[in-house]
């Protein structure tokens, strides 16, 4: 089948339960890298929980790591570190990775009977994001609440739409769904709209990102639509949200830089300003009332909005905890 590798830093739970999800779903190898000192206070606490031979945890603080001295871009070359050391680590031929707040939706009957229509000349592909939302029946801002999910309009992101009439029509369709934020929403999205990537551990890549492999110049990643169809038949859940409290935490990591953020696109830039001053506000009065009102804005959907996603197939119902319970 395939092994999950996830470059992390997060609290203990957030950490199992992305780690329980998976093991349950029959994912056979999980590695964690730990970004972050505290992480050796997390060791002992996963060798307990878990076989070792399914969930290896390591801190990246304790590894031989590559000199980011005159790196343009240090997040990248640690993606591609850690990348690669699950190459070698790994004992199956595809290597998935995700965040730890991305989860595999498919069962787990079908994932290797999926990935067994991936022809063998190809190195890596990619599969499309299900960005989480609260809906007019969940509990908003509850951790991992969401049930309700939109899809991309453009599967491989709206680069693919730069030029044209398509551009046109997805700027109108997000107006009609999202009214006046619908600049904000361009590939009905508020975070990444790429997806994540398998890529074989037996390949040598020049480079590996969270969304694409690269040979030399050439990006090798292929769309997963081409051998399972245009149906999404394996999707990346995004809880970019998460819940309240840990959005406020994300918050504070972005603005004191402890943790970098590289976007240049101009609606996750307007959204990260938005929440930075609501969030200094918060800050010295303790009035959660703006970072909720924002919350809202980017990650709640109405009855209205949802019925149009469905309908146009860019959205979906499904509380992917209670139903691996089931």
């Amino acid at each position: 089948m395939f092994t999950i590798v996830s470059k992390m830093r997060e609290e203990y739970s957030v950490m199992c339960r992305f780690v329980d999800y998976h093991l349950k779903i029959g994912v056979p190898k999980i590695l964690i890298y730990f970004d972050g000192e505290e992480g050796k206070d997390y060791s002992d606490m996963f060798l307990q929980a878990y076989d070792p031979d399914r969930v290896t945890f390591m801190v990246l603080q304790g590894m031989d790591l590559p000199d980011m001295n005159g790196e343009s871009k240090p997040t990248k070359v640690l993606q591609h570190f850690v990348h690669e050391q699950a190459q070698k680590l790994a004992a199956t031929e595809w290597v998935l990775t995700l965040d730890a707040d991305e989860y595999l939706l498919p069962s787990k009957d079908r994932i290797s009977s999926l990935i067994k229509l991936v022809p063998p000349n190809v190195s890596s592909f990619q599969i499309p994001v299900a960005e989480a939302m609260w809906g007019p029946d969940d509990q908003f801002g509850s951790p991992f609440g969401s049930t309700y999910f939109r899809t991309p309009f453009c599967p491989r992101g709206r680069g693919q739409a730069e030029k044209g009439y398509l551009r046109a029509l997805l700027s109108v369709l997000a107006w009609l769904i999202y009214g006046r934020d619908g600049w904000l929403f361009p590939n009905n999205t508020a975070g990444h709209s790429l997806g994540r990537h398998f890529f074989r551990s037996s390949v040598k890549f020049d480079s590996i990102g969270a969304h694409n492999a690269w040979i030399g110049q050439l990006k090798v990643t292929r769309p997963s639509r081409e051998f399972f169809g245009k149906k999404a038949m394996m999707q990346v859940a995004h809880f970019d949200a998460i819940g309240f409290e840990r959005w406020v935490e994300k918050l504070r990591r972005r603005i004191t830089r402890e943790f970098q953020f590289n976007t240049r696109r101009a609606p996750r830039l307007f959204q990260f300003a938005e929440f930075e001053k609501a969030y200094v506000s918060y800050s010295k009065t303790d009035d959660d009332r703006e970072i909720i009102a924002l919350m809202k804005r980017f990650y709640r959907l109405n009855w209205f909005q949802f019925t149009f996603l469905r309908l146009i197939g860019c959205g979906f119902r499904a509380d992917i905890f209670r139903d691996l319970e089931r």
